[in-house]
């Protein structure tokens, strides 16, 4: 059963957050905001903020309340959140109403090419620049959002609980990296390596990463062919994957 406080975790730290990597990797999105200078906030109740800030090109996502923002937009709710994602409500804004056209323009576009790459149908796929694009974004919203289904939902909670203290990561090799960090039963995704893991996913390379997340290729296969190596501690790495079998529910 999907609840949407989850839901609305999922959509707002995996898939808006990845505003940041989609301008870093597409010229065509850095180009848009390359005159940009503003500081978006999303409040949704029972998450934390997501605040994403444009200057010129580029896009840097942070967490929490702090920090500048001259455009705060407010839901009621995290059913009204998820309601805006889908373009069938509108957010509260209580800050910045003069600057609101960068939301229905340059942000609109922004997020129309994010869906494109997202939703991508096997001829686009079939391009290898279109591809790789693809692929590491959708592992960044796999691994953000894997936290948010391990700190939020009621089945994700309780696998996170089994999960000791320490850094996992999670290593593409001619790809991203990142790691999870997990204490006290709660997660958080950090771009880069660990520099003490205690267990380390490694894939080959990101057509392996891809194939996996996408569901085209069994992790396990992929271990017995030497594409996926795994490093540590055992049993975090079986809690993730777990954890990772929850996210579809969340995403779809």
């Amino acid at each position: 059963m999907k609840d949407d406080l989850t839901r609305a975790g999922v959509s707002l730290h995996g898939v808006l957050r990845n505003m940041e990597d989609l301008c870093q990797l597409d010229s065509s999105a850095r180009d848009l905001i390359s005159s940009t200078a503003l500081a978006v906030r999303f409040d949704v109740p029972g998450l934390e903020a997501l605040t994403l800030n444009f200057l010129h090109g580029q896009c840097r996502a942070f967490t929490g309340s702090q920090g500048h923002r001259d455009i705060h937009l407010r839901f009621l709710s995290p059913t009204h959140f998820l309601a805006m994602m889908e373009g069938k409500s509108q957010p509260i804004p209580t800050k910045g109403l003069s600057k609101i056209g960068f939301m229905t323009g340059e942000f609109s576009t922004l997020a129309k090419l994010l869906e494109n790459y997202l939703l991508a149908d096997g001829a686009s796929l079939e391009d290898p620049h279109f591809r790789r694009i693809n692929t590491i974004l959708s592992a960044y919203i796999a691994f953000f959002g894997l936290s948010q289904v391990a700190n939020l939902s009621p089945v994700g909670k309780i696998l996170a609980s089994g999960i000791e203290d320490g850094d996992m990561d999670i290593d593409v090799i001619g790809g991203p990296g990142i790691h999870l960090r997990f204490q006290g039963g709660k997660s958080k995704t950090i771009k880069g390596l660990s520099p003490s893991p205690k267990a380390r996913m490694v894939f080959k390379d990101l057509k392996t990463a891809g194939a996996i997340l996408l569901g085209e290729r069994d992790s396990f296969a992929a271990i017995g062919c030497g594409e996926l190596a795994i490093w540590g501690r055992v049993p975090m790495i079986d809690q993730l994957n777990k954890l990772l079998g929850l996210l579809p529910v969340y995403l779809s």
